[in-house]
């Protein structure tokens, strides 16, 4: 399992406290599923050489977390309360007129190039299209 926390990962960018407590609880989640551990909890350095993150927080202070947030009995569910009566639909407004049906519309997005376009060095009006956006 891996999941992706927004930070700019320069290690000033500060971790919002919520944001720390997501990771720890998720984390934790996971672990109590599949009866791990918080030694299972790891950070892309500590995967690869390749990667810095994450900064700002250790991995190891996430797994103290992780570790307490186990060793706690895992909080039930909250009952969900009965739905209130809903409220009276406004007054509808005047319809708006549609739109002319014979004036074609430009795609939002360019058309899929197809299987062709993947070769070594494409080149394609959809990548120039993109590289504008």
């Amino acid at each position: 399992y891996g999941f992706e926390c927004v930070n700019l990962g320069n290690g000033r960018d500060p971790w919002p406290t919520a944001q720390l407590d997501a990771i720890e609880r998720a984390s934790a989640a996971i672990c109590r599923a599949h009866g791990w551990s918080a030694r299972s909890v790891i950070g892309h350095s500590e995967w690869s050489a390749a990667k810095i993150d994450p900064r700002g927080f250790t991995m190891p202070s996430m797994r103290t977390r992780v570790t307490t947030r186990l060793a706690a009995p895992a909080k039930p569910p909250t009952k969900p309360t009965k739905p209130t009566q809903p409220s009276k639909p406004s007054k509808p407004t005047q319809p708006t007129k549609p739109s002319n049906p014979t004036v074609p519309t430009t795609p939002r997005y360019q058309p899929f190039p197809g299987a062709t376009f993947f070769t070594a060095r494409p080149s394609s009006p959809v990548i120039t299209a993109m590289g504008r956006r």
